[in-house]
């Protein structure tokens, strides 16, 4: 991977002062606010979102035309399915709290892309019949289960 920082510097580690009210970065670090966000919803934005837009977009290069499963609906995995879903791919999911899921389909993930809570994975997508056409796999848990279950996945 390129590094583009030539001193290695990350701002807010390694020095103080990241908690003061203001501090002076590089332009490359900014992130445009609209108006009428506030600066902690604002502040979402670099990481929650910027780790997922970094998956989904730079690394994954998604597709409008592509099914992406997505592990995990946690504070990362959330803004991802967000990002997919404007993106127009298709998402499937799979969670352990089927509360979060709920939540998924209200903002327009189909329940029938939705793995119910205990199912295995490589079931889900055989009796769906998705084996063979899942482009990507995020995982935003991290867990050795779930990284065995993304390596299933035909």
């Amino acid at each position: 991977m390129q590094q583009l920082c030539d001193v290695g510097h990350h701002s807010g580690i390694g020095q103080d002062g990241f908690y003061a009210p203001y501090a002076a970065i590089d332009v490359r670090g900014l992130a445009h606010v609209p108006k009428g966000i506030s600066p902690e919803v604002a502040a979402i934005a670099t990481d929650a979102v910027a780790t997922a837009y970094h998956a989904i977009y730079r690394r994954g290069e998604i597709k409008q035309t592509e099914t992406v499963f997505l592990f995990g609906l946690g504070g990362l995995g959330f803004n991802a399915l967000q990002l997919l879903l404007d993106i127009g791919a298709r998402v499937v999911v799979s969670d352990i709290r089927p509360e979060i899921l709920e939540e998924a389909a209200a903002i327009g993930v189909p329940k029938s892309d939705l793995v119910p809570v205990g199912e295995p994975v490589q079931k889900f997508v055989t009796d769906k019949g998705l084996t063979g056409k899942i482009d990507a796999v995020l995982d935003f848990v991290g867990t050795h289960q779930t990284f065995e279950d993304a390596q299933q996945i035909d």
